[in-house]
């Protein structure tokens, strides 16, 4: 919460001090701007990522302007070479998908490359935040942030009731591991921390 003096320029964060003193002009009048929100939001971090060749679980980190959606623009304009890409569904496997196509916040997918290259998006950060629909079992999650941040951070809302990760794992709602994915080894790895363009498995 801050307030801006627009006499003279100065801004005031209102968090810092309850108190902001002027001289009143020969008018008697005053003008200010009331600024709510954070003034600091993080830039997007890495600003992109290099898809390898081979398999890699992928997330998008913002929301893509309307009429953007397609992963024709949000991804496949940077391959360089025919890219497949997959789904998740269920017992079923995958299901391929294409251009055409667009993801949910929060949803995963394989990117299977010929040719390794570095993908970039545009789009807009979800500041209110953004909630994940798991089902019971295995899910493939796309982290839909745009910076780093420890799983403990995350929370857990199970019949209309919001628990910490550690909680919602004490009382078995989820695992306390979820899976990055090594393409240059072929291995599954467990980490502690999401990152922006990562998709995990967790369950």
């Amino acid at each position: 919460l801050r307030i801006r003096d627009n006499t003279n320029g100065n801004l005031i964060d209102l968090t810092e001090t309850s108190s902001y003193s002027f001289s009143a002009s020969s008018s008697g009048q005053r003008s200010f701007d009331l600024l709510v929100g954070n003034p600091d939001v993080p830039q997007l971090t890495p600003e992109y990522r290099s898809l390898p060749a081979g398999w890699t679980m992928i997330g998008q980190p913002l929301i893509p302007e309307p009429g953007l959606e397609s992963l024709a623009n949000v991804l496949l304009d940077d391959a360089g070479s025919y890219t497949y890409l997959y789904e998740p569904a269920g017992a079923m496997g995958y299901n391929e998908i294409n251009g055409s196509d667009s993801l949910s916040p929060g949803e995963g997918i394989w990117v299977g490359a010929y040719q390794g290259f570095n993908w970039t998006m545009e789009g807009s950060v979800p500041l209110d935040g953004i909630e994940v629909p798991l089902i019971d079992g295995w899910n493939m999650m796309g982290y839909p942030l745009w910076s780093p941040s420890d799983k403990a951070v995350a929370l857990v809302i199970w019949e209309g009731e919001t628990y910490s990760w550690y909680d919602a794992v004490n009382m078995g709602l989820i695992s306390s591991t979820i899976y990055d994915y090594n393409s240059s080894n072929d291995y599954y790895f467990d980490v502690n921390d999401f990152e922006a363009w990562h998709g995990y498995w967790l369950t």
